[in-house]
């Protein structure tokens, strides 16, 4: 025992160089471990699209466990992650079905404007019809007395009835004329556009967008030009600027 503590102390230098020598070869091997599980957490976040930013904001306030529980921890974020994209799919969806149903985007002040002709728009107002559309024939207009084509009809009401959208869109014209009185005009999307005229109390704005029912203005006394029609809502629709009968649209 003695004989080689003093073999020791003799080769002190070259005992503390190898001694050093493990201790450097540990030291580079844990470095090298850590640097290769920070490439294998990188490749993992741009295999699955989500950055480093992305990452810690979202695992941030997530459990993952221990360092010594990596295998584990990797699996649950590769899970967390799966089941994040999922639940996005899946709202992404419904916002779409909602926008078909509804016409609405998602901001809700917003309509898709996307009328092709092929559902029923509704009565803005109950009452006989006192003139009807016709762009073949001449109809009489009673107060001017004369003949001639009408691309609108009027709709027989009381004053101060409550008029209403025929369908969901947008107001893009609100003004007075001579001979229909106070109106404004809906755009329904598709080239079709829906204009009211003899009102008053217009509650809407332009700009405003409506949903089908949404009161929009009662109904005024007419114009000096249609006296003798009485009071009636007039009513004119047109597709590109072509007048269409409103009873072939309105249920």
């Amino acid at each position: 025992m003695k004989k080689f503590i003093s073999t020791v102390q003799k080769n002190i230098f070259y005992v503390s160089l190898i001694v050093g020598m493990i201790a450097l070869v540990g030291i580079v091997a844990i470095f090298a471990k850590k640097r290769g599980d920070d490439k294998t957490s990188k490749m993992m976040r741009d295999d699955t699209g989500v950055s480093e930013k992305t990452t810690d904001e979202e695992f941030g306030a997530y459990d993952f466990g221990d360092e010594d529980t990596m295998g584990e921890t990797s699996r649950d974020r590769r899970s967390y992650i799966a089941e994040t994209e999922q639940s996005k799919a899946v709202q992404s969806a419904v916002s779409k079905n909602t926008q078909e149903a509804t016409g609405k985007t998602e901001n809700d002040s917003e309509y898709v404007l996307n009328y092709d002709g092929s559902e029923s728009l509704m009565w803005p107002l109950r009452g006989n019809i006192v003139r009807e559309f016709s762009m073949d024939t001449t109809v009489y207009y009673e107060t001017l007395n004369e003949y001639k084509v009408s691309p609108e009809m009027l709709i027989e009401g009381n004053e101060d009835d409550k008029i209403i959208a025929c369908y969901r869109g947008k107001i893009t014209d609100v003004g007075s004329d001579p001979v229909i009185g106070n109106y404004i005009t809906i755009d329904l999307g598709g080239g079709f556009l829906v204009t009211y005229g003899s009102l008053k109390d217009i509650t809407a704005h332009l700009g405003e967008a409506v949903q089908a029912g949404d009161v929009v203005a009662t109904l005024s006394t007419p114009t000096k030009y249609n006296t003798e029609e009485g009071t009636a809502l007039y009513l004119k629709i047109t597709k590109d600027g072509t007048p269409v009968d409103p009873l072939s649209l309105i249920n």
